[in-house]
């Protein structure tokens, strides 16, 4: 019939908004976190775990690059070694060595 319902569609009509607009706020509170930089607290705890990482790494493949790449063909291309990421590991020891915050630095030149 014609007549408008009592009550009940608009009701749920109601509650649909609400939960859209509950999504599209969880959205956009999420996507604002997404691109917040880490702390330098932080940055500089993974620079330490790197720099650990290197110290307890004793397998002579992880420093020798002829045989890190004689294993990685023979394991068909998983190149987990570290000196297979060398240069992304020196990158990383750059930035922390350089780094606006000084108490940062130290653990970037020990890593270097």
């Amino acid at each position: 019939s014609g007549l408008p319902t009592v009550g009940g569609d608009d009701e749920d009509e109601e509650e649909d908004r609400k939960r859209q607009k509950e999504a599209q706020l969880e959205a956009e509170e999420n996507a604002k976190w997404a691109h917040v930089a880490p702390r330098w607290q932080t940055r500089l705890y993974a620079a330490e775990c790197v720099r650990r990482l290197l110290d307890v790494a004793d397998h002579s493949a992880h420093y020798d690059l002829t045989l890190a790449r004689e294993e990685t063909e023979r394991q068909g291309g998983s190149g987990e070694r570290l000196v297979l990421h060398l240069g992304r590991l020196v990158s990383v020891a750059f930035t922390v060595a350089t780094s606006r915050i000084e108490a940062m630095r130290p653990a970037g030149v020990l890593m270097l």
